[in-house]
Order: structure tokens, then sequence, then C-alpha cells
């Protein structure tokens, strides 16, 4: 496929802070609820391709993880609200939607079914990624390029929840208890090499 593609994820919270939004809120805006997508001019509905709507997906997860524990230094404990619960990924088209239109019509055709082709795909490769944790998929065509959102986290609770962010576990293994500078820094770096 020519040019370039681009995707994205990032985990998210039940609760969100002043400069990171909530689990919910990106649920609404991939679901296209009224004032959650300001910077789209013109929304359209998504074109779902597994489930059929973000905010019950979400609802689901933070469900879960309000009946989740996490075991901190042998004892099982309440997951903190700003604890990371589920991912929000992101893929877009290289094709942009202008392109898509100025073909003529059998090319046209052809064009979006290979975008379809191509978001399948997408879906395949985060079951991959995330065995079992897929909850929602769902092409959006109103903005300037065709792009997927999908929603993955585990709607199941758990005696010892896990993060499910491969950077995130990364940075754990290789910072472990060690809160000092070098030990920050070690997480890091091991967070940006699997990101």
């Amino acid at each position: 496929m020519a040019g370039y593609q681009f995707i994205h994820y990032e985990a998210y919270a039940r609760q969100g802070k002043e400069n990171k939004r909530s689990l919910i809120s990106i649920a609404q805006e991939a679901d296209r609820t009224s004032g959650s997508h300001p910077h789209v001019i013109t929304p359209q509905p998504p074109e779902y391709l597994l489930g059929t709507s973000f905010v019950e997906a979400a609802e689901q997860i933070v469900a879960a993880a309000d009946k989740s524990k996490v075991n901190h230094g042998g004892k099982p404990r309440k997951l903190r609200k700003d604890a990371n619960v589920g991912i929000g990924l992101i893929a877009s088209h290289p094709t942009s939607l202008n392109d898509i239109h100025s073909l003529p019509e059998p090319d046209r055709q052809r064009m979006i079914d290979d975008v379809r082709d191509w978001a399948e795909d997408v879906i395949i490769f985060a079951q991959n990624e995330f065995p079992g944790l897929v909850r929602a998929a769902a092409l959006h065509w109103d903005e300037t390029h065709p792009h997927i959102h999908i929603l993955i986290g585990n709607t199941a609770p758990a005696d010892d929840f896990q993060i499910i962010h491969k950077g995130e576990q990364a940075r754990k293994r290789a910072q472990g208890n060690d809160r000092t500078g070098k030990g920050k820094k070690a997480g890091n770096d091991a967070y940006v090499v699997v990101k």
C-alpha cells in the first residue's frame, strides 16, 4: 500500500485528568456522541465492524475495573480511579477521502472496499496484540482520511488486575519498585522502545 500509514494507541483511566480524557470520553468521541468531537466539522455515524457501541463497551470495562483488585505489596487493593483500564487504538488509512471521492465510480467503490478490507486487517492485528480484549471497532468517514477506532479492555473483574498497554508493561518490568531517577529512566527507556 502506497503512502504513509498511522496507528496510535493510548491507555485511558475511568477518571480523566486536566490534560487527559477518560475512557468513557474517548468512547463518546468514537460513537460520535453529540458534543464529544469538536474537531469534526460534519460528523457522520460510525460504520461499526465489531460491536455496536463504544460507550457500552467502555461502561463494561469500567464496571469490571470497579470490581477488580490489584495486588499491591502482597495485599489486594481497589484499583485507583486514575489507573489505566482500557486502550483506544486509532489507525488512519493513507488515502485521503478527497482522493477517494475524486476517482471515477468503479474505482471509487473499489477503493472503499479496499479501505474496508484494510480495516478488517487492523482489527485482526489488534486481536492478535490483545487476545480476547477487543470490544468495539468502527470506521469513520468524516475526517480527512478514513480511519478506524478500536476499543480494548477487560470486561471481567480480576483479583489481580494486569496492565494491558505494552509500553506500560515494559516500564513496570524495567523499573520494578525503583522510584529513583535511575529507575524511572530505565522504565521510560523501556516504554519508548516498546511503544
